[in-house]
């Protein structure tokens, strides 16, 4: 049997866009933030075969995202904010918002 390898990924929510971290990738990828942007979105993380998705609380604004990824049967978690930059404190990940995107 022939095992497969599931990335997670970690979306960064913003009004106008948002950035993709992949697990296995060095780099990130920003879509805009609007249905297109969302499909783009959906199909990238399927490409990369990301079984969990973690975004954090935005107001809202992640909520169309999380639907479309949830939809498409991928894992998604909302998170409260303040608790991955606790963790990410607390692991001695990151001190800056683009270190907490991969932590994310």
């Amino acid at each position: 049997m022939m095992s497969t390898q599931h990335n997670y990924a970690g979306i960064d929510i913003a009004k106008r866009n948002f950035v993709i971290a992949v697990s296995s990738l060095s780099k990130t990828k920003t879509e805009t933030n609007n249905p297109k942007g969302i499909a783009h979105t959906v199909e990238y993380l399927k490409k990369h075969n990301v079984a969990l998705v973690v975004m954090e609380s935005t107001g809202g604004l992640e909520v169309p995202a999380a639907k479309a990824i949830h939809r498409a049967g991928i894992a998604v978690i909302i998170a409260n904010p303040r608790q991955t930059h606790q963790f990410a404190q607390s692991q001695s990940l990151t001190k800056t918002e683009a270190g907490l995107k991969k932590v994310v």
